[in-house]
């Protein structure tokens, strides 16, 4: 639908030329968005982008950003300008790429600009770049310009990082965390996706993504007399859609929606809670970090997946001198830090990178397609010895209420899958590396929570669930 590229940057795989799309919460524009059903755009993988910002005066503003891809492939890579924009607020990148198209990319408050995160081809991108200054002018007069100097120079602009993203983002010590991710999307509607999509379909640059919003959000009273500020040949049928007031779907509708949510939602779980990479991850913190620091002890470490950017860390005293500074200077003063308050124990958050993406197509086909079930898991423990429990799962509340339906069956799961909780226990290395290879196999199974309790022995503790189609 529009151009997209990857890179590998360190080993990491981004993709680039994400349609970006303003969220304010305003009720008009949602209303609005909510009847450009049929656009014919692609829908489904992307990443949701938050952003805060104080005015001088102290008040907050925080909004979030929608970044939509038009191809599945980038599915599981991480979006460069979300990257480029949480450690950078104002820049303007002017990226060769190796098939000698080029990459722009513009953010200003910390804010990626919509329409201005794209793929270009060579021939086109001297004129783009015009544009982009000739709308924005002056408010990028401080703004830090990755370029190669010659480039630069053109548009008499002086080069802050001449030697390319990849260096740039290794001299800001930037890496890609969770929140960076583009995967399925989950609890976003399609037709705000889809409005999205228009910003980039329609060609409209930043200003004329800005008309477009202004022009929705400013018809307060009906959609009969919306009117969109688009070219009347752009889009056919798009002014209709807009204005179409749809029928209020049936109970049985909002209900086949809502387990096709669920169904989204397990495939992003499947995506991105892979069991090995999960377990993977922990050990790498738990190597990574020191044992003893001004006195103090590691005892626990603790990864849960509701918390995918950091992992928690336990201190106990090791040492009469043993004093709240020491452990602080120790594990070092920007790690977030907590202390119980008879002084004795201590916690710290540590922020770590996300699990390795595991691709899963249709999740449903891949549970039904599995030959791995609950005795093939006891089986493969068993066969290392390995101490563990199985349990039936509990059935839970929707994590969301399903939007127009009442009572009880609005927090009532429309996805029904047989389900089974488990916990294994190891006190020996060989026996955890035993466990990261039965993990390995067991592709219907997610973690939930890995624990490790650290002494003079020390004892791992996972808990999953698994799945049965």
């Amino acid at each position: 639908m529009w151009n997209t590229a990857q890179v590998t940057f360190a080993s990491r795989t981004y993709a680039l030329g994400l349609a970006w799309y303003h969220l304010a919460g305003e009720r008009p524009l949602k209303e609005a968005l909510a009847q450009v059903d049929e656009v014919g755009v692609p829908v489904g993988v992307g990443l949701l982008r938050k952003v805060e910002r104080s005015s001088a005066d102290g008040v907050k503003d925080i909004h979030y950003q929608l970044g939509l891809s038009s191809t599945s492939d980038d599915a599981g890579s991480h979006s460069a300008a979300a990257l480029i924009a949480d450690v950078l607020d104002d820049v303007v990148v002017i990226e060769p790429l190796d098939d000698g198209r080029y990459w722009l990319c513009a953010v200003l408050g910390g804010e990626v600009l919509p329409g201005c995160d794209l793929v270009v081809d060579g021939g086109d991108v001297d004129e783009r770049v015009s544009d982009l200054f000739g709308e924005l002018g002056e408010q990028l007069d401080t703004a830090v310009v990755c370029a190669q100097a010659e480039r630069a120079a053109q548009f008499g602009l002086q080069a802050t990082h001449s030697a390319g993203v990849e260096r740039m983002l290794e001299d800001l010590g930037a890496a890609p965390k969770r929140r960076h991710r583009v995967a399925k999307l989950t609890g976003i509607s399609v037709p705000v996706v889809a409005a999205a999509a228009l910003v980039v379909v329609l060609g409209l640059g930043y200003f004329g993504y800005s008309q477009w919003q202004a022009s929705l959000a400013a018809e307060t009273e009906s959609f009969n007399h919306l009117e969109l500020s688009l070219p009347d040949d752009s889009v056919v049928g798009v002014g209709e859609a807009a204005r179409r007031s749809a029928s209020a779907p049936s109970q049985a509708e909002l209900l086949e929606r809502a387990r096709e949510q669920e169904i989204e939602w397990l495939a992003n779980d499947f995506q991105t809670r892979d069991p090995a990479a999960v377990l993977g991850l922990v050990e790498s913190a738990v190597a990574a970090l020191p044992r003893e620091a001004g006195g103090w002890r590691m005892a626990l470490v603790e990864y849960d997946v509701a918390y995918p950017d950091e992992i928690m860390v336990l201190w106990e005293k090791d040492s009469r001198h043993a004093r709240a500074s020491t452990l602080r200077w120790g594990i070092g003063v920007d790690v977030p830090l907590s202390f119980a308050l008879d002084g004795s124990s201590a916690s710290s958050y540590h922020a770590v990178g996300a699990p390795a993406f595991r691709a899963v197509g249709d999740v449903l086909e891949h549970l039904a397609g599995s030959d791995f079930d609950h005795v093939s898991l006891m089986d493969a423990l068993d066969g290392y010895a390995l101490d563990w429990t199985m349990t039936e799962a509990a059935s839970s509340a929707r994590p969301a209420p399903i939007e127009g339906v009442q009572g009880d069956l609005a927090t009532r799961r429309q996805l029904n899958l047989a389900r089974k909780d488990f916990t294994v226990v190891t006190e020996r290395d060989l026996h955890r590396h035993a466990l990261s290879r039965v993990l390995a196999s067991a592709d219907t199974a997610l973690l939930s929570r890995v624990s490790a309790r650290l002494g003079s022995s020390n004892t791992w503790t996972v808990y999953g669930e698994l799945y049965e189609h």
